[in-house]
């Protein structure tokens, strides 16, 4: 019903505790899903903030494993046909971003929302696991981030994660402008 994270399209399942909610671990699984259902207009109607969130997280995760494929030479594990397709998920999350985040806050359902929804729900978790994506730098941001428990979700906050990675990375800032002009649209603080 929603399109909050990337989960869906992985082999990962983020355990919690019943009682405090907090995470208590991670369960990798030994193959992916053999079937995802993703009905769009059921996803349109979930607040605005969750489809926010899932490309936060799926952004993100193309973010890490660029950076990490650069920094330690990775970029022969998995297929070219995996890479081009990672690449290309970032590339519509980024410039499809918006306008899908615009249809979800109308609760409609049109083809930046569709392929938006497409990349997060199946595509991105998949190719990422493929070039065997190694960084969890944002991910592990979210960890130190001193904040309420449950005031952001987990893409908010692996999303903001990105940006001291892109600084620590010494990506150019006109791309970190980018970046931060991208979160701020859709509302990622």
């Amino acid at each position: 019903t929603a399109a909050s994270s990337n989960a869906p399209g992985t082999r990962f399942a983020v355990l919690y505790d019943e009682h405090t909610h907090e995470n208590t671990g991670v369960l990798i699984m030994e193959k992916f899903p053999d079937v995802i259902l993703a009905d769009t207009s059921l996803i349109a109607n979930a607040p605005a903030r969750m489809l926010a969130s899932g490309i936060g997280d799926s952004l993100g995760f193309v973010i890490e494993g660029m950076i990490s494929a650069k920094r330690l030479d990775q970029k022969t594990n998995g297929s070219a046909f995996a890479w081009a397709n990672f690449e290309k998920s970032g590339e519509i999350l980024f410039n499809q971003g918006y306008k899908a985040y615009l249809a979800a806050k109308a609760h409609c359902v049109n083809k930046d929302f569709s392929d938006v929804v497409e990349q997060i729900v199946f595509w991105n978790g998949l190719y990422g696991d493929m070039v065997e994506c190694k960084s969890n730098i944002a991910h592990f941001a979210e960890s130190l981030m001193p904040v309420e428990p449950h005031k952001f979700m987990h893409g908010e906050m692996v999303g903001y994660g990105v940006i001291p990675m892109l600084v620590a990375e010494g990506a150019p800032l006109t791309f970190i402008h980018q970046y931060i002009d991208f979160c701020q649209s859709i509302n990622i603080p």
